[in-house]
């Protein structure tokens, strides 16, 4: 899990996970603490039917907008890699 602060403002374009099982899971919320507030979450991708596969999320548009900062929640993922803007 990773929080980016509460200051900055991102659009979220690629998202990248690598599963360390099956049923590999990635939450993005749009808030800077550990909350887990379900009314913030703006992104939940599920992937992998084993360990070690790679997933790649492309997000069309504009990408997905967080206003308040950004709470990643990982479930047997070894690491996200979010691509976008952050201002």
């Amino acid at each position: 899990l990773f929080v980016v602060a509460s200051t900055f403002h991102s659009r979220i374009m690629y998202i990248y996970g690598q599963a360390t099982d099956a049923d590999a899971e990635i939450k993005i919320y749009d808030e800077a603490d550990g909350s887990k507030t379900a009314s913030k979450l703006v992104f939940h991708g599920k992937f992998a039917t084993a360990a070690n596969n790679v997933h790649n999320f492309q997000i069309p548009g504009l990408g997905i907008r967080c206003k308040a900062g950004m709470y990643v929640d990982l479930t047997n993922c070894d690491f996200c890699t979010i691509i976008g803007t952050f201002t």
